[in-house]
């Protein structure tokens, strides 16, 4: 099986920039690493999102005398609706447990702990 073009430029999306910033010295660096990488992986997640409920919407519109082809397209825009729901949700749960139970903010700067 060929893979597309979508598929390969998804995954060069992805994984190019982290082969080539791969280099982590320490702990903190893997942490910045991890934390860009699945920051890609959501936005890759949202786009597959966003692209699913358009293309329901595309789907309803155009296809204005076959009922069939409407109800697919009322179909993709109903799982769009869902993969939004999601998305949001497991948002809204990762800030939670990072803000409220580690007090960890995104973004910020991790301090380092100095011998004494």
């Amino acid at each position: 099986m060929k893979p597309s073009l979508a598929f390969t430029a998804a995954i060069l999306f992805l994984l190019v920039p982290s082969i080539a910033m791969a280099a982590v010295g320490d702990v903190f660096g893997l942490a910045t690493w991890v934390y860009a990488f699945l920051g890609r992986v959501g936005m890759l997640f949202w786009a597959l999102a966003i692209m699913l409920f358009i293309w329901g919407v595309v789907k309803f519109i155009g296809n204005t005398e076959d009922t069939t082809e409407r109800t697919k397209g009322k179909q993709f825009i109903i799982w769009g609706i869902v993969s939004f729901v999601v998305l949001v949700s497991l948002w809204g749960i990762v800030q939670f447990i990072l803000l409220g139970t580690f007090d960890i903010t995104p973004g910020g700067q991790t301090p380092y702990i100095q011998d004494t």
